[in-house]
């Protein structure tokens, strides 16, 4: 059932003795994104609540059923507590961080929690590099200190990363980054209407094109539960249509008319076809509304990473050739030019 994206009605808690108090680090705002989870939660708040920053820490329940329980694990924990009432996935963050008024915001998950040191080394690293507007963390489960698959692909990224602390990317992990404040309003925060996937890749291209750099930080690390498991076996349908809404709503019409062709051609060998249509064109109108076509420069940066979506090397010499997206005025990203 679709959802409807209306506005979100927020509630925000009211904890002024928690505003009070006095941050180590007043740089960084943590944004908890939670979901029908309050074990977990209670876990993960425990683990931020003992970090050496002291973030100011606010919990977003999307929609959750069991809200009267997460209320009380915020409270205990002494975050501040947003309740979203309505599932809009990550564009639920959209409002709250327009409420945020520290430079930069992380975020995280009812599965995840950030290190001691970790904001503070992402806060130095965005002070020193002004043009950085998202840093993707190593993430390592919380049995055994082992990577999050996808960290050896973004270790290995292909892209040019010349003037960065660390590989450049197109796209990340939206519940294991820390962002410039400032970089994800420019973008206008998530698409309310890709729900299921799509979410960060838009973001990506919107970011990219408006000249902020996304860079993964290897020094920068998370933990993250051991029961929470990748969603490795995706909807194809889903899949499908988020690659069909990615073309769609950034990439130039060229592009895009290439990736309709083979996401069809894929559908139609899998015998998904006319489900991936249904998907894809029921909000088609609301969606060409909000189409804004990025440079062909960026666009040939997400094809090279989609090509080297296998082994590290692929694409390397692709890749490599593209030159970094263009900076303007002393690092200030520009403004990106609709359709």
């Amino acid at each position: 059932m679709q959802t409807q994206h209306r506005a979100p009605v927020l509630r925000f808690s009211d904890h002024p003795a928690i505003a009070s108090l006095k941050r180590e680090d007043a740089r960084v705002t943590v944004i908890v994104v939670t979901h029908e989870r309050p074990r977990e939660l209670d876990c993960v708040l425990s683990q931020l609540r003992q970090l050496p920053e002291q973030p100011r820490v606010l919990v977003l329940d999307n929609a959750s059923r069991q809200a009267g329980a997460v209320a009380r694990i915020a409270r205990l924990h002494g975050a501040e507590l947003v309740r979203c009432e309505q599932h809009l996935g990550a564009a639920a963050c959209n409002p709250v961080v327009a409420q945020v008024t520290t430079p930069h915001v992380a975020f995280c998950d009812d599965g995840t929690w950030w290190t001691q040191g970790a904001l503070k080394r992402a806060c130095d690293l965005m002070d020193e590099y002004p043009h950085i507007g998202v840093i993707n963390c190593r993430v390592l489960t919380a049995n055994g200190e082992a990577e999050h698959p996808i960290c050896e692909r973004m270790q290995h990224s292909t892209l040019d990363d010349t003037g960065l602390p660390g590989p450049a990317l197109i796209s990340f992990m939206a519940n294991a980054v820390v962002m410039r404040t400032r970089a994800f309003r420019h973008a206008e925060g998530y698409e309310p209407e890709a729900f299921r996937g799509a979410e960060e890749v838009l973001i990506g291209l919107s970011l990219a094109a408006l000249g902020w750099r996304i860079v993964y930080a290897r020094d920068v690390t998370m933990h993250q539960l051991p029961t929470i498991h990748s969603h490795a076996h995706q909807d194809p349908v889903m899949e499908a249509r988020n690659r069909l809404w990615v073309a769609w709503l950034r990439l130039p019409w060229p592009y895009a008319w290439q990736e309709t062709q083979a996401a069809l051609a894929t559908a139609w060998r899998e015998g998904n076809l006319w489900s991936v249509l249904w998907h894809s064109a029921k909000p088609l109108s609301r969606l060409v509304l909000r189409r804004r076509a990025v440079p062909d420069l960026v666009a040939r940066m997400h094809r090279a990473t989609c090509s080297s979506a296998g082994p590290p090397a692929r694409a390397q010499t692709q890749a490599k050739a593209l030159q970094r997206p263009e900076q303007h005025a002393a690092g200030r990203p520009t403004n990106m030019p609709p359709c």
